[in-house]
This record gives structure tokens, sequence and C-alpha cells, in this order.
């Protein structure tokens, strides 16, 4: 089944030599609802001309409707993906070659549709089709927290154990690695009949092992970064893997767990090209700040006798919002990726708070040229104070 992305538009042709007027069904559903007996659209257009007669229906935002995504679900014990993140789409499209004739059958296609976008040299109609859509941005290398995701202790095997908060001593105070922020990224899979997926944790002290649960046909799943068994204290890879038939692998990125002892860090998560949840650490100094706005007016006094304390003019209807200049630390240059997709982003939450990003443009560096990278990004409330 193709996988098809609707922030960019997709649309079906229908070009039968004779036809005087068409008509598209298009069904809309999500999981684990079964697609609709009546179409949830109907378009119908006759041909502008008999040397012009291919008609094309764009699909995009109707499949738009039927896709929210609002927040990941960092923790909630479940390798499944809400079902609000993807929807199907069936298309069955008819022509007609006389007016107020019968119609006939001139093509009939059900895509999973994802709110990502594809880009102009990708051409018209971009889509996927395979067994296993990876929906992690190209990024390389990632660096998170050291001991993110949890509130424990690690006992000499390195293996966690319920604890109050991590305390990291430079400056006495107590790093809080928030237990609601477990990032993670997604992957579609269409199973095929036998097939068995793995994610794996690894580097040469430690290999970790999850078995990945799939449910019916096509299935939205996460994969942590980091696994909750273990905790890693040194580089290492986190990989998904099909393990029938031999074992290939599907998706890897290096993790580096960085040791912050004096800023807390922050995690903000967006919805990539792709359209799945993709992460940025932003790992040094944060400062929050807030603007304000009203609208001013001189005012009268009241009364002969007035109160001075009341002044001679008053603000009415102030609003504020609040705003959050970050830094990321030093990163791979592959980070430039996902500095590109976070612009291009509509949705994004910093520490699981809906945000936008100010600015419209940001440098991608290259370590040729800058050799330390790092990028500073500052982000507004979407939520008035």
């Amino acid at each position: 089944m193709k996988a098809i992305f609707v922030r960019s538009p997709y649309s079906i042709v229908v070009d039968y030599a004779t036809q005087v007027e068409t008509k598209l069904e298009l069904y809309l559903w999500n999981k684990p609802n079964v697609s609709p007996v009546t179409p949830t659209y109907t378009f119908s257009q006759s041909i502008p001309s008999v040397t012009q007669r291919t008609a094309i229906y764009n699909i995009a935002n109707e499949c738009q409707e039927f896709i929210e995504n609002i927040n990941p679900i960092y923790i909630d014990g479940s390798q499944l993906e809400q079902n609000s993140m993807w929807a199907y789409a069936k298309a069955i499209s008819s022509y007609r070659t006389v007016a107020g004739g019968s119609w006939t059958q001139y093509s009939t296609e059900t895509f999973i549709c994802l709110y990502g976008y594809s880009e102009y040299q990708q051409g018209v109609n971009y889509s996927l089709t395979q067994e296993v859509t990876m929906l992690n941005s190209l990024v390389s290398t990632q660096n998170i927290p050291q001991a993110v995701g949890l509130r424990f202790t690690v006992d000499t095997t390195g293996t966690r154990a319920d604890s109050t908060l991590i305390t990291a001593d430079r400056f006495s105070t107590v790093i809080d690695y928030s237990s609601t922020f477990d990032a993670y990224v997604n992957v579609m899979i269409q199973q095929a009949s036998g097939s068995t997926y793995s994610i794996v944790y690894q580097n040469n002290i430690k290999t970790v092992t999850v078995s990945l649960t799939t449910v019916g046909t096509e299935t939205l799943i996460k994969i942590p970064l980091e696994p909750t068994s273990y905790i890693y204290t040194d580089p290492y890879t986190v990989s998904l893997k099909k393990t029938n038939g031999g074992t290939t692998t599907l998706f890897s990125r290096l993790i580096t767990p960085i040791c912050e002892p004096k800023y807390t860090p922050l995690l903000c998560s967006f919805i990539n090209k792709l359209g799945g949840w993709e992460n940025l650490w932003l790992m040094k100094l944060s400062e929050n700040s807030i603007t304000s706005k009203g609208t001013d007016y001189n005012i009268a006094p009241s009364t002969f006798n007035y109160n001075i304390y009341k002044g001679q003019s008053k603000s009415f209807n102030r609003n504020g919002k609040k705003s959050t200049k970050t830094n990321t630390g030093w990163v791979d240059e592959s980070t430039g990726v996902l500095i590109t997709e976070l612009l291009m982003s509509e949705t994004i939450l910093l520490n699981n708070e809906p945000v936008m990003l100010k600015g419209e443009s940001q440098i991608i560096k290259q370590w040729v040229k800058d050799k330390n990278i790092n990028y500073t990004l500052d982000f507004e409330s979407k939520s008035n104070v």
C-alpha cells in the first residue's frame, strides 16, 4: 500500500479517451475503524473541451482533516503510536462517455496518509511503497542527556532501579530529568506474513534487544531512543532490525549520552518531513522572557475631587507571551537536517508545551567552516499568559 504525504498535493488523474464527465469518491477513516459504506467526499467535473479531457483531483487537503498531531505520548507502556497520527484513504474514480449516462470505474486505490511533505525534486505524487517506512529524519548522530527519562539509580551492572532524583553536584544542584520525556521516533510497518522485528541498543559493553509488537497489517510504531532496562553512559546505536530470514538493519542512529551538570536540558519534539515525531535535545543555557501588550487610553477624572492614585491613563486587555531562548550545545553536522525540518514543522513542543519557532531562517552549519557546531533557537508559547 502506498504511503503518501499530504502536506504536499497528491492527485488522482482520470484520463479516458472519450470521457465527458468524471467523478471521484473519496473514503477516509482512522484505525481501528473500517472503510465507511458511503464516500466521505464526492467530487465531479465535466471536461472543459474535447481537446482537454483529463481530470485531476487533489485529495491531500481532505486527507489532512483525518490526521491530528498534537503531542507525543512519551511514556504509556505501549509501542503503538496514536491512531490519529495517520489515516487511510480510498479513492475510486469513474467516468462516463455520454452526459447523464452510466458511470464506468476507471481506478481504485487505497493509501496510508501521513502528515509529511515531499520536495520539488521528488516529483509529482511522491509516495513510498515498502514493508517498513521509517519516519525518522536522516540524522546520523544525536546527543541526549545522560540518564534521561526516569528517576532512578544505577546498580553495578548498569540496571535501572527506582529512586528519587539524580544529583549532579558540580554546583550542588539537582538536575531533574522528568519521567515524562522519553524521546522516540516513528516507523510505519505494513507487516508481511511471518515478519518479525526487534529494536536493538548496542555498544561494546552491553546489548539490549526488545521485540517489536505489531497489530494488524498497517501499524505506526514507536522506537524509543533509549531502553527502559539499562542506562548507557557511553555512545551506543539504536537500530531496527528485521529478524526473520536473516537479520536486516532497517534503521540505525548513533546516540551519545552527554553529562550536563550545570543546565537543565529541554526536549524539543516536532513533526518532521515524513510525518513522524522527531526530537532535538537543547542541552545548554536557556533564558525565559515574557512580553506583554494592551491598549492604552487616557481617562478623565470621575469626580471633581479625583483620586490621584487612579492616574490619567489606563491599559486595557493586557495579554502576555512567554518566550524561551535555547542552545543545542555542541552537535554533529547532521543535526542540520533536524534544524531544517524543525523550521518547516507545523507542530512543535518544548518540554511538552506547544510553541512556535521565532524567526524564519537559520544558517545550516558545516564542520569544515564552523568547526564546533551549535545552534541557538528562540521559541514562543502558543498560549497567552
